[in-house]
């Protein structure tokens, strides 16, 4: 399996096959189950922050006022968050931040034709990009998603096994697609002592915790990811998500807990 770093600069010597490979916390109402339902609209939204950036926590009340709203149907809508690293020169060293989800995030602004890369920023089935404060669009869009079913993706025996978590997939196609694998934390709360949130108490929901892509055309087999063992399984999710390698469109995405 490839790590993260060659797997981006393979794509980077590739980008005629695929401009661009990338890497929110749901109290969402995402189905724990290892299949969304195929018939649902569907949706994974990719939070790009930082607890060094003053901006941020007004997407936490976003996410906060977004579960609160009965006019949209949640099922089938799965949200991570990414921390960059790009903010920890400014006063406070994210915890969570890893230098790998910055370059996810520089990837979607060139896919996106972005001018350059910013947090908060919301990112909607790998093709939709926009700010992490813009709420009305947020819900706009979620809105807008039509049932769609391209494919189906199902995990099974899931175990954890030393610092890996295994488990084995089964996809309902054949075609060369990311396979992205993550491991999520529901909660965590941080006091930050510096930067722009200084004094405040942070909670951070769905942090990816641990993050690893390939290149994958098969439509079975077995997959692990390496979990921190200071954070208890009670606490972490595991999703698992196929974008298309020519455009990053969602193809599938399954959620599990891990026992």
């Amino acid at each position: 399996m490839l790590s993260n770093i060659k797997l981006f600069e393979l794509m980077t010597n590739i980008k005629h096959l695929f401009p661009f490979l990338f890497c929110l916390f749901a109290n969402f109402s995402i189905r724990a189950q290892a299949e969304l339902n195929p018939n649902s609209p569907y949706a994974l939204v990719e939070l790009f922050t930082s607890q060094g950036c003053g901006s941020c926590p007004a997407s936490e009340k976003i996410i906060d006022d977004f579960e609160k709203d009965s006019s949209i149907n949640k099922e089938g809508i799965v949200l991570v968050s990414f921390h960059v690293d790009y903010w920890n020169e400014k006063g406070w060293i994210d915890p969570f931040s890893k230098s790998i989800y910055s370059e996810r995030q520089k990837r979607y602004a060139a896919f996106l034709n972005q001018e350059g890369v910013y947090t908060p920023q919301f990112v909607i089935n790998g093709l939709s990009g926009f700010s992490g404060t813009n709420g009305p669009r947020l819900k706009r869009e979620l809105k807008a998603l039509s049932p769609q079913s391209k494919q189906n993706i199902s995990l099974s025996q899931i175990k954890k096994i030393g610092e890996k978590v295994q488990f084995h997939y089964l996809r309902s196609d054949t075609s060369n697609c990311v396979f992205n694998i993550a491991l999520i934390s529901e909660s965590d709360t941080t006091l930050v002592t510096e930067g722009e949130n200084a004094g405040r108490t942070m909670i951070s929901k769905n942090t990816v915790r641990s993050f690893v892509n390939f290149s994958n055309n098969k439509n079975q087999g077995n997959a692990y990811i390496v979990i921190n063992n200071s954070i208890p399984t009670s606490r972490i999710k595991l999703v698992v998500w196929v974008q298309d390698i020519q455009t990053a469109a969602l193809l599938a995405i399954a959620v599990a807990s891990i026992p």
